[in-house]
């Protein structure tokens, strides 16, 4: 190839590249992904034609620990809630500025976190379902075995666990 060539070649290469990264940029077609640290807390969240994906949001500690993940998906509620807030309050000329406005006004209006809270049972609680699993696992043995003992066995834990359980609804 002649000089000229690879020199028109590269400035034709050069043009539309840049111009296909501007429609890229404008469009926002390609999933953009993001971590923020907000409250002491690392968000992620990923966004594609300027909208927030709501599964992305905290993606990352979704499967690991709903406690955490639940923490997670409030506060990034408030994070879309604080940035969208922002915006309003301080507008710029920049051709970005009402894309991240709405997307942020949007995702603040229509995210819903995942509110999970996980407790210790009571001592009255615990009590109720150890009755409970006895008196079923003592139902099935005893469905599957002749023994007047087993039965035995089945009759009072089972009545055990009526006890306790209509002592609970008082």
């Amino acid at each position: 190839m002649e000089p000229i060539s690879i020199i028109f070649s590269s400035f034709l290469a050069s043009m539309t590249g840049g111009l296909t990264n501007q429609i890229t940029n404008v469009v926002g077609n390609e999933v953009q992904a993001q971590l923020v640290e907000y409250q002491n807390q690392q968000i992620d969240y990923q966004y594609q034609f300027w909208k927030i994906k709501d599964p992305s949001v905290c993606a990352r500690i979704k499967m690991n620990d709903i406690s955490k993940y639940s923490s997670c998906t409030i506060t990034a509620k408030q994070l879309f809630s604080d940035t969208c807030s922002y915006l309003q309050s301080h507008p710029q000329q920049n051709w970005k500025y009402p894309k991240l406005k709405n997307m942020y006004c949007l995702a603040a209006v229509d995210f819903k976190p995942t509110i999970a809270q996980i407790s210790q049972p009571s001592e009255a609680e615990a009590e109720r379902w150890d009755a409970k699993q006895k008196c079923s696992l003592l139902t099935l043995n005893a469905r599957s075995s002749a023994s007047l003992a087993i039965a035995k066995e089945r009759d009072i834990a089972c009545s055990e666990y009526q006890r306790i359980n209509s002592n609970s609804d008082l």
